[in-house]
């Protein structure tokens, strides 16, 4: 594995620690509206994070893959 591809893994993990982290504070945060108001929250706002973000993600890892296996060929 070259340094390149270290780096790239590297900030793919970076950036997917730092997605879920901050889908998974929002979710917490809207868990605990739903609990205080006494019932569900019809706005799952959350939402536009976890999925949008999630397929930035998998994008990114996508192309970190493509770029590793190019090489390897």
């Amino acid at each position: 594995m070259t340094t390149r591809s270290t780096k790239l893994t590297a900030l793919c993990r970076a950036v997917t620690l730092l997605w879920a982290a901050v889908s998974g504070v929002q979710f917490t945060i809207w868990l605990i509206m739903c609990l205080v108001s006494g019932g569900f929250a019809p706005a799952m706002w959350w939402l536009w994070t976890a999925i949008g973000g999630g397929l930035v993600v998998s994008a990114l890892w996508l192309a970190t893959q493509r770029a590793r296996g190019e090489r390897a060929a």
